[in-house]
């Protein structure tokens, strides 16, 4: 069923609310909620997107779901079809792989530059989220309680390189990952080895100011997910 969502394991006290305040603002808050929806799975790849369901949903009138919708497609998360309306962006092996390939250039060459202009401020940032990011056993329940001190941590990583544009970039590539690390625990709901040691092994090559072995770490890491997805997708009928 196209409303079957509803059921999913992402509660609706995790999401934002929106208020009565401007149209501009209530559309923002809609987009943040169906973004959020969007990238923790929720709302599963390829799914029918019904503006009636969504304005129920979200306690919002349908002229604001269809402006956040619209917002979104540009974001490279919904698609829209004419006559067809708007779904959730599909999951692909290829798409995957194009995503991967970009993040390892973007990052590798943001992660060099923040290793030779980091200060002993990025070197201690690093440290806290890391602190932060252990505290926490990656696995499919608390997905969500994973992924904001997993995000931290990355962008930490990558934090003192100096160059705002490729900084944005790496942000935005994270969120399109992030429904294909959803996607990764669904086939491997504990996460499939020893990820806080990952992120040891890359906090360990910054303080160290090791830009080719944290750039070959950093790109090993992005490449896991990839390599668990397409060898369940391989198993598939």
């Amino acid at each position: 069923m196209d409303h079957a969502w509803e059921q999913t394991f992402s509660p609706a006290s995790a999401r934002p609310r929106p208020n009565a305040g401007a149209a501009s603002t209530l559309e923002s808050t809609v987009r943040q909620m169906l973004r959020h929806d969007i990238l923790c799975g929720a709302l599963k790849p390829d799914h029918k997107l019904r503006v009636a369901h969504l304005s129920s949903r979200y306690h919002a009138a349908g002229t604001t779901v269809r402006e956040a919708l619209s917002r979104l497609v540009s974001q490279g998360l919904v698609t829209r079809e004419e006559n067809k309306g708007f779904r959730v962006a599909p999951a692909s092996l290829d798409d995957l792989s194009e995503l991967t390939s970009t993040r390892k250039i973007i990052e590798r060459e943001a992660f060099r530059l923040s290793v030779q202009a980091g200060d002993s401020a990025w070197e201690a940032e690093i440290v806290g989220k890391f602190h932060l990011l252990s505290l926490v056993v990656p696995d499919r329940d608390n997905f969500l309680e994973w992924e904001v001190p997993h995000r931290a941590f990355h962008h930490a990583l990558l934090s003192a390189c100096g160059n705002r544009m490729l900084l944005n970039l790496a942000d935005r590539l994270y969120d399109l990952g992030q429904r294909y690390r959803a996607i990764m625990l669904d086939f491997d709901p504990k996460g499939g080895r020893d990820l806080i040691a990952d992120h040891r092994a890359l906090m360990g090559a910054a303080l160290a100011r090791s830009p080719d072995e944290g750039a070959d770490l950093l790109c090993a890491h992005l490449d896991f997910t990839f390599q668990v997805i397409k060898a369940a997708w391989g198993r598939k009928p």
